[in-house]
């Protein structure tokens, strides 16, 4: 009984995580969206608040230069992934 409730538990939080990826941020008077460009982001976005600069590899083992960016917006904390210039990921959290 107790694994069937630590089971349930864990899936329950999963579903949380996953629940805080998006594909659309509203500005006052714009979206960004998943594919855009990080030029474009920055435009409607304004300077980030803070960004972390990497390298990784593709699976074909391609070097790919990756910046998460992070943003706030009204009182949800945004992180904006952009690998070679276009936005792949945008998750929040309260």
């Amino acid at each position: 009984m107790k694994k069937l409730i630590l089971a349930a538990m864990l899936l329950t939080s999963t579903a949380v995580f996953a629940a805080t990826d998006t594909r659309a941020i509203r500005t006052s008077n714009d979206i960004v969206s998943l594919g855009d460009s990080q030029n474009s982001m920055i435009q409607k976005l304004g300077r980030p608040e803070a960004k972390n600069e990497y390298t990784t590899r593709d699976r074909n083992g391609k070097l790919l230069f990756v910046i998460d960016y992070s943003y706030t917006i009204g009182n949800l904390k945004y992180k904006i992934t952009v690998v070679e210039g276009r936005i792949t990921n945008m998750s929040w959290e309260r």
